[in-house]
């Protein structure tokens, strides 16, 4: 959802009148995501790639 935000907020916005979300919480949702994703490919990759 992030992306989205980020990619299309414009029409979106336009056609739905939602708030956008300040750009502080943005980078730190995407932060977040992209930390937590991080970490879940690097436990798989010990998980299955030592067995």
């Amino acid at each position: 959802m992030a992306a989205f935000w980020a990619v299309e907020p414009g029409p979106f916005l336009k056609q739905y009148r939602c708030p956008a979300p300040p750009a502080e919480d943005l980078l730190l949702i995407t932060a977040l995501m992209h930390d937590h994703m991080v970490v879940w490919w690097r436990v798989w990759l010990k998980s299955f790639g030592s067995s």
